[in-house]
């Protein structure tokens, strides 16, 4: 297999269409289909654990993956709708993933509310379950927050909102689906770890209230990262200590992302011996390289001078451990002048 890198686009996630048998994610997209052909197909699975988690750590190409197989499924399955991907960085102590989702999903239906095909009747009907949803939204609050309830009504309402909120969710997809002549609804979520203080409330979030047969879900995720997040929060809310702690935390992980819809980013020493091709921004003048780990051993030579070695079965320490150092390691060096031999420095 050979791999192709662009200077320039080191810092981007990198969306792959052609050629994907050739990629450095090759088997990553393999079992991501195989997983996502597996839920499609079998609705009793989705109302228990409808998640696809694109797994691994800083800089190992995760969103790039997710990314690129959800730009394949868009192009493969026209019965599905995929919304815009959510980034969890951007909520707060006032919006949660519910309403970003539900948010989302109202944008579409605004921007779509011309057009000829749509059924008025069936707009209202979508309309009138969005106010729904909205209405048990309100009643997600902290508790600090139900003092502002009206009266004991009122907040009687609020303690049986998650059954209320939950179906009204999984109606409210399938009016819209209806709505839009499609089958499926995608949600993608980047990064749902990045938001350390709010990840596990996102966790609670998606686990109870967007795990329905309506959609599938595909998030990108650093699962220790997710795992230390839980265990902050348990012990901070049910004063457990570390190790008790820790132990709930990877149990209520493995639950909500279980290892068989796990899909695992290569390390670099899966690909490091594969063939490079490096071009540059025009994708026009390129250097080829017999391995990824001559790349960088052999750029270093031709611009500074220094040496350094990959001995069988052991790369230099020199070579990055992950896929976006990897690159931006050699952007740098391709960069930089080939070294003056007449006049050392």
């Amino acid at each position: 297999m050979r791999l192709k890198f662009q200077d320039g686009k080191e810092n981007q996630p990198i969306i792959e269409l052609e050629n994907m048998e050739n990629s450095v994610f090759s088997n990553q997209y393999i079992l991501a289909e195989k997983i996502f052909n597996a839920l499609l197909t079998d609705d009793e699975a989705r109302k228990h654990n409808n998640i696809i988690s694109f797994c691994g750590d800083r800089g190992t190409g995760k969103t790039s993956c997710m990314m690129s197989f959800k730009s394949k499924c868009e192009r493969d399955f026209n019965d599905c709708f995929f919304l815009k991907e959510i980034d969890p960085s951007f909520f707060d102590d006032t919006h949660n993933i519910i309403e970003l989702v539900v948010g989302n999903l109202y944008s579409v239906l605004s921007s779509e509310a011309k057009k000829d095909e749509y059924d008025d009747s069936k707009r209202d009907n979508l309309v009138s379950q969005f106010n729904k949803v909205m209405i048990y939204l309100k009643y997600l609050a902290k508790p600090e927050d139900k003092e502002h309830y009206y009266d004991g009504l009122q907040e009687l309402e609020a303690l049986s909102v998650g059954l209320s909120l939950q179906d009204s969710i999984q109606k409210l997809f399938s009016i819209f689906l209806e709505y839009i002549n499609k089958k499926h609804l995608i949600i993608v979520i980047d990064d749902l770890d990045l938001n350390i203080q709010g990840a596990y409330i996102m966790s609670e979030h998606i686990r109870k209230y967007l795990t329905n047969d309506k959609c599938i879900i595909m998030l990108s995720i650093k699962v220790e990262q997710l795992i230390d997040a839980v265990q902050h929060y348990l012990e901070n809310s049910q004063n457990v200590d570390g190790a008790e702690g820790h132990e709930m935390a990877v149990k209520y992980v493995t639950k909500l992302i279980p290892v068989s819809s796990r899909v695992n980013m290569p390390l670099l020493e899966d690909y490091c011996d594969n063939e490079l091709i490096y071009t540059n921004s025009n994708g026009e003048d390129y250097d080829e390289f017999h391995s990824v780990k001559e790349a960088v051993t052999h750029s270093i030579f031709w611009k500074t001078g220094y040496l350094f070695y990959n001995s069988r079965g052991r790369n230099s320490l020199i070579i990055p451990s992950s896929l976006r150092s990897l690159r931006q390691l050699l952007h740098m060096l391709y960069r930089m002048p080939l070294r003056d031999k007449e006049h050392p420095t």
